[in-house]
């Protein structure tokens, strides 16, 4: 099959991330500049880059609130990136594999036209009030929107999250709530066993300190735009804010320390698994055991463009070791369609097909493909007829979690490493863009 080749090559040198912390875990009060800070010193580190010779810098942060002006530059900067690197936040298209599709949706430009790029993926979230700068309260209740489900899950035209449309496309396909708890278990098993094994050391895991000082928005909470109260409640007030305050340094300064696993993947429970509800109405398939859990975490990843350049480079780790991460993009492509129904299986394979063909292959020998829902890689195994012993070797969202904003970087990351470590060459990473969009992505490993 011919390959329909990108315009410019792009080499994946080399990746890192932090360790993904449970919702409300041990990174819960981690500022994101700095998370993102840590994952990029070691993606330079590992890739062979000198700060020197990066000449942009992308960060995406998809909820993005409470960071303070210019933080992520400042942090990258303690990095090691140069102050004089074009700087570029983008907060959009939270589930594709670089935000805003920096490459691919075709915008090559700026790893192409320079003689190499960095690549920073970055999370928050923060709830927010929505009201509180439309005029503001008057008489009665008010009402806080969490910005992690309405701005990173929640639909915008149909105001629905798209588990939904999963359970109806399982439930068409013939997908079994079985089916779902098993394959949930067994991403938990590989979890595991990568752990254990170190495997996740060799895709660029690094240790994260937990010890943290509270930033000033944490420390005011709730404390903006509170009702005026007689003298005397506002003293008790005060006095029980300090108390809590106090208490949560201390709970800081005994868990500080250093998080060198992620957290999710010991958090398998059969019982909670087999007595699990359905979350989108009765009949359905998806349950909070069987799904992704909400997470923080960062990655990083640093990537090359132009094969004269590529050649200076050896693929080399900063330790001497050959590095597992050199990977080309052969091919990558977008799918998307209005039917909801069915658009969660049929746009991630039409995705996933497209883009193997334009990398002139018929299959890859691994595949990545996001465990959003349980759903997702049963329904792309059935369909496409892939081996389970080639799709997610090493688990996925549901058992490592999922940082919005994140998950694409990782699974890029994780597929070059385990193609590395299995002597392989093609794979091929797809994951859905929300209910009714898709991106898939072919590597060739170096």
């Amino acid at each position: 099959m011919k390959r329909d080749f990108l315009p410019r090559k792009v080499v994946l040198l080399g990746g890192a991330r932090t360790p993904i912390g449970s919702f409300l875990g041990a990174l819960r009060a981690a500022p994101a500049p700095r998370l993102a800070a840590a994952a990029a010193a070691g993606a330079l580190q590992r890739s062979g880059v000198a700060p020197a010779e990066v000449q942009q810098c992308v960060v995406g942060q998809v909820v993005s609130s409470s960071q303070g002006k210019g933080a992520f530059r400042a942090a990258l900067q303690r990095a090691g990136r140069h102050s004089r690197v074009c700087f570029c936040l983008h907060r959009e298209r939270q589930l594709s594999y670089w935000p805003q599709g920096s490459l691919f949706s075709g915008d090559f430009g700026s790893f192409g036209r320079d003689s190499s790029g960095l690549s920073y993926v970055a999370f928050a979230s923060s709830l927010r009030c929505r009201r509180a700068r439309q005029g503001g309260y008057t008489l009665g209740d008010g009402v806080l929107v969490d910005s992690l489900v309405f701005e990173g899950l929640r639909g915008s035209e149909h105001q629905q999250l798209p588990g939904k449309w999963a359970d109806a496309a399982a439930v068409q396909f013939g997908i079994s709530r079985e089916e779902c708890d098993n394959y949930a278990v067994q991403s938990f098993k590989r979890a595991a066993d990568a752990t254990s094994s170190g495997f996740f050391r060799l895709e660029g895991l690094l240790p994260f300190s937990t010890a943290f000082t509270e930033t000033p928005s944490q420390r005011a909470s709730g404390a903006a735009g509170s009702p005026q109260v007689p003298q005397l409640q506002q003293h008790q007030e005060q006095q029980r804010r300090a108390v809590a305050f106090r208490q949560r340094r201390q709970q800081q300064q005994e868990t500080s320390g250093l998080l060198q696993h992620d957290e999710e993947v010991q958090r398998l429970s059969l019982d909670r698994l087999a007595s699990a509800n359905p979350v989108f109405g009765p009949e359905g398939l998806t349950t909070s055991e069987n799904a992704f859990n909400l997470s923080a975490g960062k990655a990083a990843s640093g990537c090359f463009s132009s094969t004269r350049e590529t050649r200076r480079f050896e693929f080399h780790s900063g330790s001497g070791e050959v590095s597992l991460y050199a990977s080309r993009i052969l091919a990558f492509a977008d799918a998307a369609q209005a039917d909801r129904d069915t658009s969660l299986a049929l746009v991630a394979e039409q995705a996933m097909v497209k883009a193997l063909r334009r990398a002139g292959l018929e299959r890859a020998d691994l595949y990545e493909i996001h465990e959003v829902f349980a759903a997702l890689p049963l329904l792309l195994m059935r369909r496409q007829g892939l081996c389970p012993s080639r799709v997610n070797l090493h688990g996925g969202a549901i058992s490592l979690g999922h940082p919005l904003g994140m998950s694409g970087i990782r699974m890029v990351l994780s597929l070059t490493a385990a193609l590395r470590a299995r002597e392989l060459l093609y794979g091929c990473a797809v994951i859905c863009n929300g209910a009714d969009a898709a991106t898939a992505i072919v590597l060739e490993a170096l």
